[in-house]
C-alpha cells in the first residue's frame, strides 16, 4: 500500500529544495505577500477553500494578489507567477495558459540602459577597496553574472601566459540555465585575479563571502550600492526607481 503525504507549504518547500537559492527566495518573498494579503485568514487554509471552488475564482485571488502588490511590475508579475506554481502543487488547475488569458499584467516598461562611461568605471574602481575592485573588473571584462562570480572556485580559473588573460570555466551547477560556458577575464583583472588565487586552494571560493551563494550576491550588491551613494553615481530610471549602475 502507498500511502500519499498531504500536500502542504512544508511538503512544497521540501519539493523545490533543489532549486536555485534565488527561486526558493522568490517563493518565499511571494508567499509572504500572500500571507499579507490574506490579513487575518490562514493563507494555507484559504488555499483549500480555493482548491473546491470554481477556477475563475482562483483566477480573480491572483489578480487581486498581484494588483495588491507595490513593487517592480517584473517583480510583481514573477511573485504571482511563483505563488501561481503553489496554487498548482496544491491541486488549484491555474494553468500557465489560463494565467496568460485571465491575470491581466501591467506592460513592463522597456528603459533604455544607462551605458557605463570609462570615467563612471574608474569612479567605481578607485573607490572599491582591492578585491572588490578586482571582482568588478573581473566582471566587466567577462561579462559573468554576479550571481556566477561569486560561486566561482579557484581551480575555475586558468592563466593564459602567452596572452596574459585569464580562462574562466563556468560549470553547469554554477551558470543560469544550467549551460556551462567559458569565457575570460582581462589583462586589466588579471594582476589582481593573481594575488587573489595565489592564497587560494582549489575548492576556495575566489570572491565569494559565503558558501550560501545567494547572501554573498546580495552582499556584492549590497557593497555596489554604498560605493555609488559615496561617488554620487547614484542616478536611477524614472520608471521604476531602479538604479542604473548595478552588478
Amino acid at each position: 500500500m502507498i500511502v500519499s503525504e498531504t500536500r502542504s507549504l512544508i511538503s512544497y518547500r521540501l519539493k523545490i529544495q533543489k532549486k536555485s537559492p534565488e527561486s526558493r527566495e522568490q517563493f518565499e518573498q511571494a508567499w509572504k505577500k500572500y500571507v499579507a494579503f490574506c490579513g487575518q485568514d490562514s493563507a494555507e487554509n484559504r488555499l483549500v477553500s480555493l482548491k473546491s471552488m470554481n477556477i475563475t475564482v482562483a483566477l480573480d485571488e491572483l489578480q487581486n494578489y498581484y494588483n495588491s502588490l507595490s513593487n517592480h511590475p517584473r517583480t510583481n508579475k514573477l511573485y504571482t507567477q511563483r505563488l501561481a506554481q503553489f496554487f498548482r502543487y496544491m491541486g488549484i488547475p491555474v494553468s500557465t495558459e489560463l494565467i496568460k488569458e485571465e491575470v491581466d499584467f501591467v506592460k513592463i516598461p522597456q528603459e533604455e540602459l544607462h551605458p557605463l562611461t570609462l570615467e563612471e568605471i574608474r569612479t567605481i574602481l578607485n573607490a572599491c577597496l582591492y578585491r572588490k575592485r578586482t571582482l568588478f573588473l573581473t566582471q566587466l571584462s567577462s561579462g559573468i553574472r554576479i550571481g556566477e562570480l561569486v560561486q566561482l572556485r579557484k581551480k575555475h580559473f586558468t592563466f593564459i601566459p602567452e596572452t596574459g588573460i585569464f580562462q574562466i570555466k563556468i560549470p553547469t551547477n554554477i551558470a543560469k540555465f544550467q549551460k556551462a560556458r567559458t569565457t575570460f577575464a582581462s589583462r586589466e583583472a588579471a594582476k589582481g585575479l593573481h594575488a587573489i588565487l595565489k592564497t587560494k586552494q582549489d575548492e576556495e571560493l575566489v570572491f565569494g563571502t559565503n558558501e550560501d551563494s545567494n547572501n554573498a550576491k546580495h552582499a556584492e550588491i549590497a557593497y555596489l550600492k554604498k560605493v555609488r551613494n559615496r561617488t554620487g553615481l547614484n542616478n536611477k530610471y524614472e520608471s521604476n526607481n531602479v538604479s542604473m549602475i548595478g552588478t
